[in-house]
C-alpha cells in the first residue's frame, strides 16, 4: 500500500524495533504482486478509523453484567449477565441479543420490544406508573371511573380512596378492589381494563465489565483471543499471538470489522508499511478478526467464506456469526 511517509504513533519505539526484528524474516521473504483482499485503506482512512475508535461508545460483550431499568414500571427491572452466546433472558420477551450493541442501542431496542409484548399480553401485563385503567362495577355503574396510576403507584376511587395499582396485573387489581369495596358494598363485582398503556422506557446500564476481545488467526504462531486492554493495534495483536510464521503474507493481512446491524467491513493491511512507519497502525475494536493469510488472495467473498468463517468459530467467540453470499460479507445475529 503506497502512502506518503508519516510519523509513526501506533506503538512505542522499543516495541516497534522488536516488531521489526520479529517480522523481518517473513516480510523479506514475500514476493511482489500479492493481490489485495477487501478495501485497502488510505492514511486518512486509518486516521479516521482510529479517531472513531477512541470516541466511540462502549459495546456490550459476553460476560458483561447489565442492569435493565424501566422508568414507568420498576417491577420489570432486572440485572442480567450476557451469556457466551451474546444473549440475555428477560421477563415477557425471553431471549434477546445484547452483545454487539451499545447500552443506548440496547435500551432503545428493549423499549420497542416491551411495547409490542405488553400490548399483545394485556392479561399478564403488570400495571405501572402512567397507565390508565377503566374500572367498572356491574351493579353500581355510578362508581365507574377511568383513572391514571400516579407516580406513587396508586389510584384514587370513590368510597375507598387510595388503592395501590402499580405492580399488579389487571386481575390482581380487580381482586384488590373487590376486597376494598367489600367493606362498603355487598358482593362488589368489578371489571378492570387497561385503557391506555404507558410504554415503559428501558435503560441498559453496564454495571460490571467483562474484557472485550479480538481474534488473531491464520499464519501466526498461536491463533488466539486477545483481550482489549488499552489501545491494541493490529501489529500488537500479531505480536501477542506469537508473531507470524515464515509462510505469512504480511502485505495482505485481513481485518474483518463487525458493524452493528450492517455488513462487516473487510480491510487489507500491509504490515510491512506499518513496521516501516509509512502507514499508521489500526487500533482494534471489540469483535475484530485479524487474519494473516498464507497464500495470495484473489476474491474476498470466497476467501472469507472458505478460510475465515469456516475455520474460526466466531459465533462461539463473540455471540454472532459472519456469513457470506455471492456479493458481500454479512453478519447474522
Amino acid at each position: 500500500m503506497k502512502s506518503s511517509p508519516m510519523k509513526y504513533a501506533g506503538i512505542p519505539r522499543l516495541l516497534r524495533a522488536a516488531a521489526a526484528v520479529m517480522l523481518a524474516s517473513s516480510a523479506a521473504a514475500l514476493p511482489g504482486g500479492c493481490a489485495a483482499i477487501g478495501t485497502v485503506p488510505k492514511a486518512t482512512d486509518i486516521k479516521a478509523m482510529n479517531e472513531e475508535r477512541v470516541k466511540e461508545p462502549y459495546v456490550i460483550g459476553a460476560g458483561d453484567t447489565i442492569a435493565i431499568k424501566f422508568f414507568f414500571n420498576d417491577r420489570l427491572n432486572e440485572s442480567v449477565v450476557v451469556r457466551p452466546d451474546g444473549k440475555i433472558s428477560l421477563q415477557l420477551i425471553n431471549d434477546v441479543i445484547a452483545a454487539g450493541f451499545t447500552p443506548q442501542q440496547l435500551g432503545d431496542y428493549l423499549t420497542r420490544r416491551y411495547a409490542e409484548a405488553l400490548k399483545s399480553s394485556a392479561e399478564s401485563y403488570v400495571l405501572g406508573i402512567g397507565d390508565t385503567v377503566s374500572v367498572k362495577f356491574f351493579y353500581n355503574d355510578t362508581l365507574n371511573d377511568e383513572v391514571m396510576i400516579r407516580p406513587d403507584g396508586k389510584i384514587s376511587l370513590q368510597l375507598v380512596n387510595d388503592v395501590t395499582a402499580a405492580g399488579l396485573t389487571p386481575a390482581g387489581l380487580k381482586e384488590a378492589l373487590e376486597k376494598a369495596y367489600a367493606k362498603v358494598l355487598e358482593h362488589p363485582d368489578v371489571t378492570v381494563a387497561i385503557k391506555e398503556f404507558k410504554t415503559p422506557v428501558a435503560t441498559a446500564i453496564v454495571t460490571k465489565f467483562a474484557t472485550n476481545k479480538v481474534y488473531v488467526g491464520g499464519e501466526v504462531t498461536t491463533p488466539t483471543l486477545i483481550p482489549l486492554k488499552g489501545q491494541v493495534t493490529v501489529l500488537k495483536a500479531i505480536i501477542h499471538a506469537g508473531g507470524p510464521r515464515n509462510t505469512a503474507r504480511l502485505n495482505n493481512v485481513v481485518l474483518i470489522r463487525h458493524n452493528v446491524s450492517e455488513r462487516p467491513s473487510v480491510y487489507s493491511l500491509d504490515i510491512n508499511d506499518i513496521i516501516s512507519g509509512r502507514t499508521e497502525d489500526v487500533i482494534l475494536k471489540p469483535y475484530d478478526v485479524v487474519y494473516v493469510p498464507k497464500t495470495t488472495i484473489a476474491k474476498v467473498d470466497l476467501f472469507v467464506e472458505q478460510y475465515v468463517i469456516k475455520l474460526i468459530p466466531i459465533n462461539v467467540l463473540f455471540g454472532f456469526q459472519y456469513y457470506t453470499n455471492s456479493n458481500s460479507v454479512q453478519v447474522e445475529r
